[in-house]
């Protein structure tokens, strides 16, 4: 019997080089988690305190500093949904991508 296991696999890079590479089970997190994840990962390699800080305010009547813009796309392939997430600031970027393994049981 064969089951299907859905997985994020989350890539950052700076230029071509991998500098950070995991896979997270969609049992563990969510597409909301999964960008805020993001969002952290970049905050991490790319951005100030103070730019950090900026993200979280929310002052009346001005515009709230999104300097973590993500996107999201899908597509069918051969009746498969492949969903996509990806960020980029200056030399750094994020992937993150559904994939799925099949496993025997």
């Amino acid at each position: 019997m064969e089951i299907e296991d859905k997985y994020w696999e989350v890539v950052c890079c700076r230029h071509l080089k991998t500098i950070y590479k995991t896979s997270i089970n969609t049992k563990h997190i969510s597409e909301k988690g999964l960008k805020s994840l993001i969002e952290t990962l970049m905050a991490k390699y790319v951005l100030s305190d103070d730019e950090i800080v900026e993200e979280y305010l929310r002052i009346p009547f001005k515009k709230p500093i999104k300097y973590v813009q993500i996107s999201r796309t899908s597509e069918f392939i051969n009746e498969q949904l492949h969903i996509t997430f990806m960020t980029q600031i200056a030399d750094i970027s994020i992937l993150a991508y559904l994939k799925t393994k099949t496993n025997l049981v």
